[in-house]
């Protein structure tokens, strides 16, 4: 079997979508499948003006395959400044809402008559990858998987989301693929509202590997000076509003007045609105960048209490990292959350923005150990039924079906 993964991933991969593809792509590999991905040099604003891909070229990494296609600089930085400051307003337009994609990929057919994958696999970030898969796989007989990992904004508070994903374009590549991969049954629901057929949904968690965080913790305490102080975890893709840690930050200003021992680190990439409010605040923070992945593990593991109250968050992974390096976790009150989460058992939800329930929450689990300790057992325990190994085994599966289906329905009827 071959996969041709339209999407980006940077190894090691960053947030929780790279990881998806990634581990998904290393599960085939194990298992003897061959394994593409799509790239592109176009990352930061000035790759935008200075284009580094001016020819097709191929390379491998960590046994997968890597295809970067060239660059269209100015057509994707027309498409950015649209999308960015403009297409909000022009509802009509939503299709040029392109902020977080490379250029479209014109050759992408030309690389499927090259590397003629049975099936491709595409994540709804960015939108361009998935609109040229679309229209690619078709025209070839491909079946087309997609996992859009809706992030939900407030949804159950007012109904609301991300306005890229009202995208109608979007919506066309999700109605039209041939399986859809939620992670959760809210997601099912709103791809139901949004006109994919049920049938053609499967609901597949994300997962993990709990071996990798089975560590002391030892290295990232000593490493950022933290000792045997009692530690609360921020680690995220983008530190933002919507994925909580400006509302954790906040939080954490009020628990160091309680509890001035307590440590702070928060993980990932910064965001304007994030240093704004870490200039404003009087919180002691470890305010750390990307790290390598074992010293990642060794943050988890290292926790006490993972904070990580985002609102737009379709499942979550770092919850099953938490989980599965023994530490305990406070949550959004959000349907992703609630689907795979119980309160009060493996974790605590607060609701969405609550400051003084997120201080309540921490200070309650610090000051009565045996209690945090059971709730970090409870995930540990959980966190079983979301290895990798199920993870991948389920989406092979997928593939398998949907590659029978398109095989025997171009049999010649006899």
């Amino acid at each position: 079997m071959t996969i041709l993964f339209p999407y980006c991933v940077e190894i090691p991969p960053k947030g929780g979508g790279q990881v998806y593809a990634y581990e998904t792509a290393r599960y085939m590999l194990d298992h003897g499948e061959e394994c593409h991905f799509v790239d592109a040099s176009i990352r930061g604003r000035w790759d935008y003006i200075r284009p580094k891909n001016r020819e097709v070229t191929s390379y491998e990494r960590d046994g997968l395959r890597f295809h970067a296609l060239r660059d269209r600089p100015f057509a994707a930085l027309a498409g950015y400044v649209f999308g960015r400051f403009m297409s909000r307003h022009l509802g009509a337009l939503r299709w040029l809402e392109l902020q977080s994609a490379p250029p479209g990929y014109p050759e992408l057919g030309q690389l499927l008559d090259s590397v003629k994958p049975d099936i491709l696999h595409t994540l709804s970030f960015p939108q361009a990858y998935n609109y040229d898969a679309l229209s690619a796989a078709k025209g070839r007989g491909i079946p087309l998987v997609c996992t859009p990992f809706l992030h939900y904004k407030m949804i159950g508070c007012g109904d609301h989301y991300h306005d890229i994903q009202r995208n109608p374009y979007l919506h066309r590549v999700l109605r039209e693929s041939d399986c859809v991969m939620a992670s959760t049954g809210p997601e099912k629901a709103f791809l139901i509202e949004l006109g994919v057929l049920p049938e053609r949904i499967e609901v597949i968690p994300m997962g993990v590997h709990p071996d990798r965080y089975d560590g002391s913790g030892k290295r990232f305490r000593k490493a950022y000076g933290i000792g045997d102080r009692p530690l609360i975890l921020d680690i995220t893709t983008r530190k933002c509003d919507g994925k909580g840690s400006i509302h954790t930050l906040q939080a954490i200003e009020r628990i160091q007045k309680r509890m001035p021992e307590v440590a702070f680190a928060s993980i990932g990439a910064t965001s304007r609105e994030w240093k704004r409010a870490i200039q404003d605040s009087t919180a002691r923070v470890l305010d750390i960048g990307y790290i390598d992945e074992e010293m990642k593990c060794s943050a988890f593991a290292a926790a006490d209490i993972l904070m990580h109250p985002s609102r737009n968050d379709a499942f979550g992974i770092v919850i099953l990292e938490a989980w599965a390096a023994g530490a305990a976790v406070i949550a959004a009150d959000i349907p992703a959350m609630r689907d795979f989460m119980e309160h009060g058992e493996d974790a605590i939800l607060v609701p969405v923005a609550d400051i003084a329930a997120m201080e309540a929450a921490a200070l309650d689990l610090l000051t009565h150990k045996n209690a945090c300790q059971r709730m970090a057992e409870a995930g540990r325990r959980k966190v079983t039924r979301y290895e990798w190994s199920q993870t991948g085994r389920r989406i092979r599966d997928v593939y398998e079906m949907l590659i029978a289906q398109s095989q025997s329905a171009t049999l010649p009827h006899r």
